[in-house]
């Protein structure tokens, strides 16, 4: 008879004895419990496919597999993936299920102070493509200190035929990394949306866990909504920003083992809200309510997502969260910015320019205690290029402004940042963000049409500012100096030169 129940122990190995941890969050993906002072834990045996998986603690690391991924679940397809035959990319091949489902960590330090670095869709469509990822941010990713790193979702785009390319190419990074599936992870012929992610989890890692570094407990979400193949037209599903039910109760069973004083981060890939599209549901969480829900007493919480292709800080109050905490929501745009398109630099690869003006890139954060810093990084890039100057330039490119004002795109400032300039020695000037799309963005897509597909168009950019250029400026060579500061104090700065000529 088979048994009703699924055992197993969490343990670190001391010389040659297996020392069982407590208090390890375990799931499959439903109930969250919590190992005994021996490190066993019990839950009951799915009826067909399942998953069980750990909540990395603090103070102890997970052992990797031979591409750098964390092994912390075991997936359960005694018979394989159910709908393998429909499936245009195989997910998994039959395995028996253990007699017990165990799970090694491996000792470490309590890193009350680490690094994880955080990057949007690298989505490529051909090995090419692969190429300039690896060429452009795996080069950079390479000097960059790290505990771990985060894609952000939309790890392919559609052809999961790429994953074991793509899966090289990530490890090549040498750091451990934790996945987000997006909604071109998924196998868009499944008929049942819920076998849609088989071939991701096989070579990736579930689609939703959680992990905890210090005092921050990490959470990963699928807030992808996908309907299925429609048989009937033989077409895709429908997309959307949603969250199953199955998940949100996950969701709020893993966070009562979560001390309301840790910060907690949710990482996604559509956005929960965006001010951008807010009535698109392509890009924002529908059934955001019940995360809000689940979240409403929580003191500090951030959450950071991708699929938009452009970076934007969300005012989440404006998309209806309510609660009394800090709920901060940014979206990281994406490693190939328009989608690897544009004309090609002397390397070979293409312009760094996504369609709201910000170059290909990542987000570092610093984390001390639930405290945090962050920065944005374009890719390829010294650490100082934060501000991309629209106006007043030289050169070619002054054709895409009419050089009457000040036009500044800090890629990593918010809403709320104050922002200053300041020309040579003058007197600093108040600068007023502006939404509206990148000049330069629209200057490129008009003088490059035959290197962008014909769908792509500029994004109203949230982080442009603009300052009237002063009447009495002498002609010559100038200094531009910018200040963007944040509330929390967080300073970005730039500094740029151009030479005025009058004709």
């Amino acid at each position: 008879m088979e048994q009703a129940t699924i055992t197993g122990r969490v343990y670190v190995q001391q010389n040659d004895l297996q020392k069982g941890i407590a208090n390890v969050s375990v799931s499959d993906g439903k109930m969250v419990v919590q190992t005994d002072a021996d490190g066993r834990y019990t839950l009951p045996r799915p009826k067909a496919e399942g998953v069980i998986f750990i909540t990395k603690p603090a103070g102890y690391e997970l052992p990797l597999n031979a591409h750098n991924q964390p092994q912390f679940f075991h997936f359960i397809r005694p018979e394989g993936s159910p709908n393998n035959a429909e499936l245009e990319y195989e997910g998994f091949e039959p395995a028996p299920l253990p007699e017990t489902v165990d799970f090694e960590l491996l000792p470490g330090r309590r890193q009350e102070q680490f690094r994880a670095v955080f990057f949007g869709d690298i989505q490529p469509k051909t090995e090419e493509e692969v190429g300039f990822f690896r060429q452009l941010m795996v080069q950079h990713l390479l000097h960059q200190p790290m505990d771990f790193f985060v894609p952000l979702g939309d790890i392919a785009w559609d052809g999961l035929a790429l994953y074991p390319e793509i899966r090289e190419a990530l490890a090549g990074i040498g750091k451990p990394y934790y996945t987000v599936c997006g909604n071109h992870d998924i196998n868009l012929r499944a008929s049942d949306p819920a076998f849609s992610r088989e071939t991701f989890q096989r070579y990736f890692v579930p689609t939703y866990y959680a992990f905890d570094y210090g005092q921050v407990h990490f959470v990963v979400l699928d807030d992808i909504g996908y309907t299925g193949w429609d048989t009937e037209y033989d077409t895709f599903g429908i997309t959307q920003g949603y969250l199953s039910q199955q998940q949100l109760r996950w969701l709020r069973n893993d966070l009562e083992t979560v001390p309301e004083d840790k910060l907690v981060v949710l990482l996604m890939h559509i956005p929960i809200y965006t001010d951008i599209l807010p009535a698109d549901t392509y890009r924002n969480i529908q059934n955001r309510d019940d995360l809000f829900d689940i979240l409403g007493h929580r003191e500090q919480v951030l959450a950071l997502a991708a699929h938009t292709h452009f970076v934007e800080h969300v005012d989440l109050r404006e998309g209806g969260w309510s609660g009394n905490g800090a709920f901060k929501h940014l979206v990281c745009g994406a490693a190939c910015g328009a989608w690897w398109k544009g004309p090609r630099d002397w390397t070979g690869l293409p312009v760094r320019l996504g369609m709201d003006g910000t170059p290909n890139g990542f987000w570092v954060f610093d984390f001390d205690g639930v405290a945090y810093t962050y920065r944005f990084q374009a890719a390829g890039q010294p650490a100082h290029e934060q501000v991309g100057v629209r106006a007043p330039i030289s050169g070619p490119l002054a054709a895409c402004t009419d050089g009457q004002e000040v036009v500044a795109n800090i890629y990593a400032a918010s809403y709320e940042a104050v922002v200053t300039c300041q020309i040579d020695d003058g007197a600093s000037v108040p600068m007023k963000r502006t939404v509206e799309k990148d000049p330069l963005v629209l200057h490129m897509l008009k003088q490059y049409p035959e290197e962008y597909s014909h769908w792509m168009k500029a994004r109203d950019c949230a982080h442009l500012w603009k300052a009237p250029l002063p009447d009495q400026l002498k002609p010559g060579v100038h200094t531009l100096a910018f200040t963007a500061i944040e509330p929390d104090g967080n300073t970005i700065k730039g500094k740029h030169t151009f030479r005025l000529v009058f004709d």
